[in-house]
């Protein structure tokens, strides 16, 4: 197991196969979007098989590293909602969309596009982050995001009093949400 309470660079799938079962207790990220733009992401990317093939494996590891009656959050481009959503519930017994029709056992958002001005594909909302966290964390919890990007995720967890654990293919990315995490005492 990984150090809680950091970064890495890594590749997620290759990542989450070094976390035990069970021990995590959120998981909150983002699905990765096609890159045009030349970065060094994953192969997946290429065309929509290979993504759907690759998003399986990754749902499977989610499955298999979060503890019991915890919480995916996963929030997915419009294209790819119904897509996404049949896959997760391959994974998981209960899938939906949230917060319109809360539960507390796997959701699936789609949030709003917010752009964020240190990672252009970052979308997430600050807002429905926090009340997902609050809702159906407790202090201490252990919040994983395989798609780190520039540390939203940590950032939150660790202004909460949550553990997180989180991995990003893009070295600069992980260099800048180190750096923000440094910052936040």
């Amino acid at each position: 197991m990984f150090k809680i309470n950091q970064v890495y660079h890594f590749d997620c799938i290759k990542f989450m196969k070094k976390i035990s079962d069970g021990c995590i207790s959120m998981i909150l990220t983002d699905t990765p979007f096609e890159m045009e733009d030349g970065s060094d992401q994953a192969s997946y990317n290429h065309n929509e098989d290979d993504y759907y093939s690759w998003i399986k494996k990754l749902f499977f590891e989610c499955k298999r590293i979060l503890k019991y009656g915890g919480s995916f959050f996963l929030e997915c481009s419009i294209p790819r909602l119904a897509t996404i959503s049949n896959i997760l519930n391959e994974y998981f017994e209960f899938v939906e969309r949230w917060p319109d029709d809360r539960s507390n056992v796997f959701h699936c958002i789609k949030f709003p596009n917010l752009k964020n001005k240190d990672h252009p594909y970052q979308t997430t909302q600050i807002r429905l982050l926090k009340d997902a966290i609050q809702k159906y964390t407790n202090e201490g919890d252990l919040i994983f995001d395989p798609f780190m990007g520039t540390g939203t995720t940590a950032l939150m967890a660790k202004a909460m009093k949550r553990n997180y654990l989180g991995c990003e293919v893009n070295k600069k990315y992980v260099e800048k949400a180190r750096n923000k995490l440094a910052k936040l005492r």
